[in-house]
């Protein structure tokens, strides 16, 4: 098992309640990795992007979701802006040659913060190669939504980010 933490993802948003700037939700490949039996790295292939949005209401959870075909949705208090969401493509290197991976598993450790309030990564799609090449790499596509709170509670024109965690064990 190896665990790849520390991803950061980021969110820019947009008040549609007073005149402000669009937002962007981007996911931010940095990440730090801990192991118990192999030290690996990750290339960013392509970052993961929730896109541009504007949020007309936060009356109940609105939602943004990214699915790892490229696919997205969301609801109908989001209005996509400009930029198209993307999912987070990643290949994991210096694992065991030609080794069956058993699972990949996503966790948000802390939500988007940033402005006020919060978002929250959820329903983490998580698409990966079942077994190590002979170069002991694999890859990883990730998809999630993110959440807003539903309070009601306009959010701040601001960058928001948190940390998600993605366990692969083989």
């Amino acid at each position: 098992m190896i665990v790849v933490s520390r991803f950061t993802a980021g969110l820019n948003s947009l008040n549609l309640f007073t005149p402000k700037t669009i937002f962007l939700v981007e996911f931010m490949g940095s990440c730090l990795f801990g192991s118990m039996s192999a030290s690996a790295a990750i290339i960013e292939n392509q970052p993961f992007d929730f896109g541009t949005w504007a949020i007309t209401t936060n009356t109940g959870f609105q939602t943004i979701t990214v699915n790892p075909n490229g696919t997205f949705s969301s609801s109908p208090g989001l209005i996509n802006i400009i930029v198209a969401p993307l999912p987070g493509i990643y290949t994991v290197d210096s694992l065991p040659p030609s080794t069956a991976i058993n699972s990949v598993n996503a966790t948000e450790l802390l939500p988007m913060t940033g402005g006020n309030p919060d978002f929250n990564l959820i329903a983490f799609q998580v698409v990966y190669d079942p077994v190590t090449d002979v170069n002991g790499e694999m890859g990883i596509t990730l998809g999630a939504t993110a959440r807003t709170t539903g309070t009601g509670v306009p959010y701040d024109d601001a960058v928001y980010t948190g940390t998600i965690e993605l366990e692969i064990n083989y």
